[in-house]
C-alpha cells in the first residue's frame, strides 16, 4: 500500500514557516558564546522524542518555543551528520563493501533531506513529526515512521513553488545564483516550474529516492553473499570517487560547489529551453540563445566565450559520471546502484548546504560565531590536530588536492587489485573521504 499524506497533513504542510525558522536560529544565537546550541533548560535538548511525546498543553509541559529552537539548531546538526554519511559511503565503496555504501549513502540522503525540511519548518522526528506554523505556533502531523515521514514531507514540499524559488537562489554560476541568469534567458523569465521537476532534472527523483529505502533494508538486513557481485573494476571505483570528490572541490574564484552547480544549472537552462521552445530533450542549446543572456551576466569577453563552449556542451559534452549516476534508475540487482544512491545523496546534500547557509546569512552568524562546535566535531573525526581559523576553512580543501593527486598518479600506475589500492593510497582515500569539511566550505561563501 501506497503511503498517502491525510488533508489534514497537507493543509499543516502548507503552514510551514521558514521565516519563523529563522527568527528562532537568530533567538539561539545567543547561546553560542556559551558554547552550546541550546539553553540548558530546553525541555528537546538530551531526548527530543520523549519531550514530544510527554507533552500537555494543560500541565505546562508544550513548550513550543523550546521545539522551534531545536528545529532551528538540528538544521545545521543533520547536515553536519549527512556529509559524514556520505563520507563513510564513499569509503565503503572504495573498500568493496557495497552493502555498506548502500546502507550509508541512504542515511545521507535522509539527513540531508531531515537538514532541508528543517530549514523550511517541518521537524522529522519518530512517529511525531510537527508543523512550524507561527512563532509559538506547532502543528503536529499524523504518526508515521521517520523514514516514510522524510520522504513524503519533502515529496510535498518539492511540488511547491517555494522549492523552485529555493533552487533558483542556492544554485549559483558565476557567483551569481541561478535565478537572475534565467530571466536573460529566451522565454526564462516567464518560466515557473514547481520544485519537483527542478529537482528531478538535477537528480533529486523523490521516486528513486523512496526506492532507496527498500535497498537499503536489503542491505541493512539480509546476507549479502547469496546474490553473486557484478564484475569488479577496481580502477573503475577509483576513478567514479576521484570524479566525485573533484566535482565538489571549490574553484579559484568562488569557495563553493562552484564545478557542480555549473553541470546542475547547464542542466536545468536546456530544460527550460526544452520546456518554452519545444525543442527535444537531446538537442543542445543554440548559441543564440544564450548570447544575451551571457552578455549580461558576464564581463569578460574571455569567460563568455569559455562558458558559451560549456553551455552548448562543445566543450565538456558529457555529464559528470556522478550526476549520470544520479538521475539513472537501474534494476535492483545492479552491481553499480550505490552509486546512483552516492548521486543523490551528494546532489541532496549540496542543497540542504544552500539551505542552512542561507539561514546562515540570514541570521548574520557565521561559522566563526559556531566554531565551539565544529573545531571539536572536526577534531573528533580527524579532520585535524589544531582547528584552522573560520577565515582559513577553505585551506582545508589543499589536504583533499593532495590526496586527489596521489590517489590519480596510482591509478596511472595500473593497480593491481583492490588489496594493492588500498594498501598504497590508505592515506589519501582517508584524507579525501572524510567530507564533513566540504559540510564547512560550502557554508563559508
Amino acid at each position: 500500500m501506497i503511503a498517502k499524506l491525510s488533508p489534514t497533513d497537507i493543509a499543516y504542510l502548507d503552514k510551514a514557516s521558514p521565516s519563523t525558522v529563522v527568527d528562532h536560529f537568530h533567538r539561539i544565537s545567543r547561546h553560542f558564546s556559551a558554547d552550546r546550541w541550546l539553553g540548558p533548560r530546553n525541555v528537546y535538548r538530551s531526548a527530543p522524542v520523549a519531550a514530544i511525546k510527554a507533552r500537555n498543553p494543560t500541565s505546562g509541559r508544550d513548550r513550543p518555543l523550546q521545539l522551534t529552537d531545536y528545529i532551528a539548531a538540528s538544521c545545521v546538526l543533520h547536515l553536519w551528520d549527512g556529509w559524514n554519511y556520505l563520507g563513510l559511503a564513499a569509503n565503503s565503496h572504495i573498500a568493496g563493501a557495497v552493502p555498506s555504501s548502500k546502507h550509508l549513502a541512504y542515511y545521507a540522503e535522509l539527513r540531508a533531506a531531515m537538514a532541508l525540511l528543517a530549514t523550511q519548518g517541518i521537524g522529522v522526528f519518530d512517529h511525531q513529526h510537527c508543523v512550524i506554523s507561527s512563532p509559538g505556533s506547532v502543528l503536529y502531523l499524523s504518526g508515521r515512521g521517520t523514514h516514510v515521514a522524510t520522504h513524503l514531507y519533502l515529496d510535498h514540499w518539492a511540488k511547491s513553488r517555494h522549492a523552485g524559488h529555493l533552487v533558483g537562489r542556492i544554485l549559483h554560476l558565476e557567483q551569481d545564483p541561478l535565478s537572475e541568469w534565467m530571466q536573460y534567458l529566451p522565454g526564462g523569465a516567464a518560466w515557473s516550474p514547481i520544485g519537483t521537476e527542478l529537482l528531478e532534472q538535477i537528480g533529486i527523483d523523490l521516486r528513486r529516492m523512496s526506492n532507496d529505502r527498500s535497498i537499503r533494508n536489503e542491505a541493512s538486513y539480509r546476507p549479502s553473499g547469496l546474490i553473486p557481485s557484478g564484475p569488479q573494476d577496481v580502477p573503475l571505483d577509483a576513478q567514479f570517487l576521484i570524479d566525485m570528490i573533484t566535482l565538489l572541490g571549490p574553484s579559484t574564484s568562488s569557495a563553493g560547489f562552484a564545478f557542480l552547480d555549473e553541470f546542475l544549472c547547464r542542466r536545468l537552462m536546456e530544460r527550460a529551453y526544452q520546456v518554452m521552445t519545444g525543442f527535444s530533450p537531446s538537442r543542445r542549446m543554440p548559441q543564440y540563445a544564450i548570447n544575451n543572456m551571457l552578455i549580461q551576466m558576464v564581463h569578460s569577453k574571455r569567460r563568455r566565450e569559455e562558458l558559451k563552449r560549456f553551455l552548448t556542451r562543445a566543450d565538456e559534452s558529457k555529464d559528470p559520471s556522478l550526476l549520470v549516476a544520479a538521475n539513472q534508475k537501474a534494476r535492483r540487482q545492479s552491481h553499480d546502484l550505490h552509486l546512483q544512491m552516492l548521486g543523490r545523496a551528494t546532489v541532496l546534500l549540496r542543497l540542504a548546504t544552500g539551505a542552512v547557509r542561507e539561514l546562515m546569512i540570514q541570521t548574520d552568524v557565521d561559522l566563526g560565531t559556531l566554531s565551539f562546535w565544529w573545531e571539536d566535531s572536526g577534531s573528533r573525526q580527524g579532520l585535524w590536530a589544531d582547528a584552522p581559523s573560520a577565515d582559513d576553512l577553505i585551506d582545508i580543501w589543499k589536504d583533499v588536492d593532495d590526496g586527489l593527486n596521489d590517489l590519480s598518479s596510482h591509478l596511472e600506475n595500473a593497480l593491481e587489485s583492490r588489496q594493492s589500492l588500498l594498501s598504497k593510497c590508505a592515506g589519501s582515500i582517508s584524507q579525501i573521504t572524510r567530507l564533513t569539511r566540504f559540510n564547512l566550505i560550502g557554508l563559508t561563501t
